[in-house]
């Protein structure tokens, strides 16, 4: 787990560092292991990181390519990545440490937001071009990771969890509406949060913004309604059994020790 946090200006005012670091704190709980930001005159960009894969400093975020000019913060796990770096080294691509964010960056720069589909995994993150000024958030097909959106006429940000976009200055106004939606069903459905005018960014979804605060969204991926898999009930089983050892084996991929937690789906606590 990791946290994302930036904010976008539109009207021309410099980002406040300031603001920016109080977000990156408030998400410290979410990536112990390091802590960093980037910030030019429209954009700042903020990440606190939990290493899993490629632990090592070169992989710290926000993460830019060689020349600068694209710039990523993430928050997740691509677990095809390896499969997708060595497409992306047939194609001439180097690659100067052994991370996902490293794969993923070199997948946005060459494809752009067509990339979503050939992820396998949960993830929420935010990628700049500083050359043209734009901003593109995206969230994985389930929704497992968060991202939360705030945008009025001078700027838009994002983050990981509510509090710092509070740091940044957005409104602390209570949506009545979505307070009710709470005591209704114990939950908060999307894109509804507890604040007006805050967002969750949609599962499958993404959203591009420019310098002019035009913004357009999108949807990448739909479940679909129906799929026959087998002819048989032993055929299906085993699919079944396939699918869920190789979704295992996949969160398992980490360059750290990792545990697991199994839930019967009663839990409780004694002390």
């Amino acid at each position: 787990m990791c946290g994302i946090a930036g904010v976008f200006r539109f009207d021309g005012l410099s980002i406040d560092q300031t603001d920016l670091k109080k977000a990156v704190d408030c998400l410290a709980k979410r990536g112990p292991d390091a802590k960093g930001i980037f910030s030019d005159h429209h954009m700042g960009l903020g990440h606190t990181r939990l290493a899993i894969i490629d632990p090592e400093p070169a992989s710290n975020q926000p993460f830019h390519d060689d020349s600068g000019r694209y710039v990523l913060v993430y928050n997740g796990e691509v677990f095809n990545f390896r499969e997708l770096a060595k497409d992306l080294e047939k194609g001439g691509v180097l690659f100067r440490t052994r991370s996902d964010t490293e794969v993923l960056l070199q997948l946005l720069i060459r494809e752009g937001q067509s990339c979503l589909a050939k992820l396998n995994g949960f993830f929420a993150f935010a990628f700049y071009d500083r050359h043209h000024h734009t901003l593109l958030l995206a969230r994985d097909r389930f929704g497992v990771k968060p991202l939360y959106v705030y945008q009025d006429g001078d700027i838009l940000a994002f983050a990981s969890e509510i509090k710092a976009l509070l740091a940044l200055g957005v409104p602390k106004k209570v949506d009545y509406t979505s307070l009710l939606l709470y005591f209704q069903l114990n939950y908060l459905p999307s894109p509804h949060s507890i604040f007006q005018s805050v967002k969750k960014l949609p599962a499958s979804s993404w959203l591009s913004v420019d310098k002019e605060a035009k913004t357009n969204t999108g949807q990448y991926y739909s479940l679909k309604s129906k799929e026959k898999l087998g002819t048989t009930y032993e055929e299906n089983k085993e699919t079944l059994k396939n699918l869920l050892s190789q979704s295992v084996q996949d969160r398992l991929i980490s360059d750290v020790p990792v545990g697991v937690f199994l839930s019967g789906g009663v839990d409780f606590f004694l002390g």
